[in-house]
């Protein structure tokens, strides 16, 4: 499948007009190497849903589980 390069930001699918401008904010804020919307992508509320920003030797935490319904799970791995 095929992406466009809008400003920037790779975008896989037809373009969300919000979700779009959602991932060139989060492109001007921190040490982003990349930002990319996946071709199921929405506006969410402080990074895109279905949107990737690779950063250099960063996380943001707010870039999981920020959509309605959205499901987080925690499960451990090694014993106590």
């Amino acid at each position: 499948m095929a992406y466009q390069n809008i400003n920037g930001v790779l975008v896989w699918g037809t373009p969300d007009a919000g979700a779009l401008t959602q991932a060139k904010m989060c492109a001007e804020t921190g040490n982003v190497v990349q930002t990319l919307l996946m071709a199921d992508h929405h506006k969410g509320y402080s990074q895109p849903i279905g949107g990737v920003v690779v950063y250099d030797r960063q996380i943001s935490p707010s870039g999981v589980g920020y959509d309605i319904a959205c499901g987080n799970k925690a499960v451990r791995t090694k014993p106590w």
